[in-house]
């Protein structure tokens, strides 16, 4: 059995359950207008949202809607997906106190959810993260808010350091969208699975399938690897680990569509930017082949002739004994 197809969502957004214009029935058909599968409806520090999802939900196939909430402090902002209906996890935590935010990581975690770092490097008032020492306690980190930015180059960088320093945090996009002006879907979480469920989902995003992108439509982007020489020809995608007893050649295969002249890819391993080339639509894959001495991770980005990021994929991780 496969692993499944990429399904479209955005992990966060708002209603007039908290400061947003939208309502769920908006959101919902503007979803699936948009083309996104799945949704996470994410009010502020409340679980208001919760039944009206819930009845909506009976009688809908498409778009998934799915509960979360927004945990808002004053000093950092953190998403809890899936939540039961009704539970709500308490927000109150002064700014600088990891030792709470850890706490707060671990109720949202015994409740069932998969919690996130929100726009760590966002201008608005309490927006920035200020819980650096809670941070391995995370599953996900939202590195793509909104429209590109200075503030997603900052929580890219960041990101990027995590992985530098050995730990596993798994790369998310959002809208953060509040009303129709802030439009959903822009930016686009890519999660991989076998079906559309809530359990299938966060499982694919605690494990690092996941790739973003600009809107639903794409870019389309196709990241795998596989063994040069004297092993089986299985391709691990991107979320994977690659065991090796020793160093090795791989080869990297990376295929792009939607696309558009002037775009960019690069190849980047442990804070370095190992090949940039340009993009190729088309089926026929563009390959790298890299000689794996240590252990790494290799993402990819792709950028416009302006550097706006258009894709990120999170890593393929190798591993030597």
């Amino acid at each position: 059995m496969g692993r499944g197809r990429w399904w479209r969502g955005d992990l966060h957004m708002h209603t007039i359950h908290s400061d947003g214009d939208w309502t769920i029935p908006e959101l919902i058909s503007t979803a699936r207008q948009t083309g996104l599968e799945f949704i996470f409806i994410t009010d502020h520090n409340t679980s208001s949202h919760h039944a009206e999802i819930d009845r909506l939900s009976k009688s809908l196939k498409q778009p998934l809607v799915m509960r979360g909430e927004e945990i808002t402090t004053y000093g950092g902002h953190t998403n809890a997906w899936g939540l039961s209906s009704g539970s709500w996890i308490d927000f109150r935590a002064h700014p600088g106190d990891a030792a709470r935010m850890s706490q707060i990581v671990a109720e949202a975690h015994r409740a069932g959810a998969v919690i996130s770092i929100n726009h760590p490097f966002a201008l608005c008032g309490g927006c920035s993260w200020s819980y650096e020492a809670a941070v391995r306690d995370f599953d996900a980190i939202e590195v793509w808010n909104g429209s590109w930015d200075a503030q997603d180059e900052l929580a890219l960088k960041m990101w990027d350091q995590i992985l530098q320093n050995g730990g596993r945090m798994t790369a998310i996009a959002s809208s953060d969208s509040h009303r129709s002006a802030n439009p959903i879907g822009q930016p686009t979480t890519h999660v991989i699975a076998q079906t559309l469920s809530q359990a299938l989902l966060l499982k694919s995003i605690q494990q690092g399938h996941v790739y973003l992108t600009a809107n639903a439509a794409g870019p389309v982007v196709t990241f795998e690897a596989e063994f040069v020489t004297g092993k089986p020809q299985t391709r691990l995608t991107v979320g994977d680990e690659i065991h090796l007893n020793a160093p090795e050649t791989m080869r990297f295969l990376v295929a792009t569509e939607a696309v558009r002249p002037g775009d960019t890819v690069s190849l980047i391993s442990n804070g370095k930017v190992l090949r940039t080339f340009p993009v190729k639509a088309g089926d026929q894959p563009q390959e790298i082949e890299i000689k794996c001495q240590q252990d790494s991770y290799f993402r990819l980005e792709i950028r416009d002739k302006t550097k706006t990021v258009l894709a990120l994929t999170n890593p393929i991780y190798i591993k030597i004994k």
